[in-house]
């Protein structure tokens, strides 16, 4: 227990504080964060990812014959997903199998 002790004594660690992604179009204004341990920072892939995009009809046509256009920025509460995927790994240890 003592050596236990001295090793946590021993440690010292940096953290490097992250800035939180509250803004899409601030956050894409920013260059891209760095990767957490082998990981991009949680949350920026709807940011940067390509979607894959169908483009049918003439968009500018339809806003130009559109009888009324209405341009505006709108905000929700925050939501979360609700998972229900089962993560587990079990293991049966036998006789060194």
């Amino acid at each position: 227990m003592a050596i236990a002790q001295k090793a946590l004594e021993l440690i010292d660690v940096e953290y490097d504080v992250l800035v939180p992604m509250q803004d899409a179009e601030e956050t894409l204004k920013n260059p891209v964060p760095p990767l957490v341990a082998d990981e991009e920072y949680p949350g920026r892939e709807i940011f940067d990812r390509k979607p894959f995009v169908i483009k049918r009809g003439d968009v500018e046509k339809g806003f130009r014959e559109a009888d009324v256009v209405v341009e505006e920025t709108y905000t929700t509460q925050v939501s979360h997903h609700g998972t229900i995927q089962t993560r587990a790994c079990i293991a049966n240890w036998m006789a060194g199998r």
